[in-house]
Order: C-alpha cells, then structure tokens, then sequence
C-alpha cells in the first residue's frame, strides 16, 4: 500500500505518478484522472465502497431518503462480512466474499437498477446511484481477489 500526497486533482498529477506503475491492482476512488486513456494499462481499477457509502450517508443525513438509508445497509453487510474474514488468509478471505459478498453485491446491483427506474433522474439520488452502478466493475474486483480491499480505508489510516 502506498499513499502519496500531490497539491491538486488534476489528471496530470495521476498520470505523473502512475508513470512506471507496474502493479497489478489501483485501488482508489472513482476519480477519472486515475482512469488514463493509455494504452495496455498494466493495473486494473479498484473502487473503493467507502467513497460510495459516503455519497448515500450524506443524502440521509440531508434529505432523510429511505433509498439512501437501505442502501447504506445494504453496504454495512458488506463490511459485516469483511469484519469477520479481516485477518485471514487472502484464499480464506476470498472464499467468504464468494459465498457471501458476491450474492449481496449483485442484489444490490439489481436494486440499484430497479430504484433508479423509479426515481427523478436529475436528483441528487439518482445521480449517487448512476456513480455506483457507472463504476460496478471496479467496485466488485474486491469478489476477485483475497488481497483486495473493500475500500481504501487501510492505506488512508496509515500514520
């Protein structure tokens, strides 16, 4: 894990510290500038839930949406489960999250989907639902990998 620091949100710092990456996996929010346009990317992008939580917790402490509010459940089994896998072996790790993550988190794609037929599509709502369902892939990576993360919690806390 590696946090680095750079004065702005430009693409330019990304790419500029991604020069060279040669890892295999990019764990971050979904900020575009780490989604360069090069060619044959050497990493594959994580997203991390605790970004999208925060965009639900927000519209439930503002708006006192009940959508908001069940789909911050919905990721709280989430951690629930990585609370009891955290620790293990990446293999133990993986096998939790194929027996119990993987059916919760395509659920709650379908719920997103279902919700967001449902509601004004210019709300701040819909909008949080399109940023998660738009960024599903890098979400579930987690479901692929023992050594992945759920969010980028670890690397932020590291003193």
């Amino acid at each position: 894990m590696l946090f680095r620091y750079a004065p702005g949100r430009s693409g330019a710092f990304a790419q500029q510290f991604l020069d060279g990456f040669g890892g295999s996996f990019l764990q971050c929010d979904a900020y575009d500038g780490y989604d360069v346009d090069r060619p044959q990317e050497p990493w594959t992008l994580v997203h991390c839930w605790r970004h999208l939580r925060r965009r639900f917790v927000k519209l439930v402490r503002n708006n006192k949406s009940p959508i908001a509010e069940a789909a911050v459940r919905h990721i709280a089994q989430l951690y629930a489960i990585e609370a009891m896998a955290r620790g293990s072996p990446p293999d133990v790790r993986l096998a939790a999250r194929k027996e119990h993550s993987q059916p919760m988190v395509a659920v709650l794609k379908l719920w997103f989907e279902k919700q967001l037929s449902m509601i004004s599509s210019g709300s701040a709502l819909a909008e949080d639902i399109r940023y998660a369902l738009n960024h599903w892939q890098g979400l579930s990576r987690f479901l692929e990998d023992g050594r992945l993360e759920l969010d980028t919690t670890p690397v932020e806390n590291v003193t």
